[in-house]
């Protein structure tokens, strides 16, 4: 087997994984709660109507099915043509645009939870706010060894930075990229603070349900960071080697990896379902 066809397989799983498998994944279990926990016992779940989510979750699932299709036509038109690069253009450019679009439908259902959210508390507003007075820290939610090899794998990308500036590749912007990629890593602890300190979207969500997905969450970009870092490092010593087309299959696997790792929020199943029920149904 020779490297394109390794290549091929590889962009053929990233399609699967990410406009099929994934998706999903996020459909079964809506449909599970939906048949588990029934509006008639758990109304504050829906603030909207099944019929309501059933299309949603049809079209989200739809949209990607579409989008799958049109990542197979890219890869069909490469196997034709046998082309040296995705779409006879730029190999790199392809697979992020693509990966870009396949997480359309993603950010669209982001949107739609916190719409959803909204709603929950709207239609359920309690003027009785329980809230836990304990202080969150990061180290609550995430262990010394993964903070340590996060602040590793970037020293290591500074490490390879000032190596390659002594004989700079073409292309290559040197100290320029330690910014960039620092200004990355900045993003990627704004988003844990924010994980870690700000508001619970949903109203009802008890607080043990809300520890653990701060926790997944927190996890999650710690994974992602590390991820980006050890991509980012291996990119640049597979250009300085003149291996730039190596680094085609390493991003692909990293965008599934990448998806992949974020998967396990949408997915993520509560605990405690009895916070949707009613008061009255609880004391009974």
């Amino acid at each position: 087997m020779n490297y394109n066809e390794i290549f091929y397989l590889v962009f053929l799983g990233q399609i699967v994984l990410i406009s099929a498998i994934i998706p999903r994944w996020f459909y079964r279990r809506i449909k599970h709660m939906m048949s588990v926990y029934k509006p008639a016992e758990y109304p504050k779940l829906y603030p909207v109507s099944t019929t309501q989510i059933d299309k949603y979750t049809y079209g989200f699932l739809m949209s990607h099915a579409l989008i799958g299709i049109i990542g197979l036509m890219i890869l069909i038109h490469s196997v034709i043509t046998q082309s040296k690069e995705l779409l006879n253009w730029d190999t790199q450019s392809v697979l992020t645009l693509y990966f870009m679009i396949q997480q359309i439908p993603f950010w669209i259902l982001a949107k739609a939870g916190f719409k959803y959210y909204r709603l929950m508390r709207e239609k359920h507003f309690n003027k009785h706010k329980k809230a836990s007075l304990k202080p969150r820290y990061l180290s609550d939610f995430i262990s010394a060894s993964t903070l340590g090899i996060a602040v590793i794998s970037f020293l290591a990308y500074v490490t390879v930075i000032i190596y390659i500036q002594q004989d700079p590749f073409p292309g290559f912007v040197g100290y320029w990229n330690i910014l960039f990629v620092g200004l990355l890593n900045g993003f990627f602890l704004l988003m844990t603070y924010v994980f870690i300190r700000g508001k619970k979207s949903d109203p009802h969500q008890s607080h043990q349900d809300r520890i653990n997905l701060i926790k997944l969450s927190v996890q999650i970009l710690m994974i992602g960071l590390i991820a980006c870092n050890i991509f980012l490092t291996t990119n640049l010593i597979l250009a300085s080697l003149e291996l730039r087309h190596i680094g085609d299959l390493i991003q692909s696997l990293y965008f599934s990896f990448i998806a992949l790792v974020m998967s396990q929020t949408s997915t993520y199943e509560p605990l405690d379902y009895s916070v949707y029920q009613n008061q009255a149904k609880l004391s009974e």
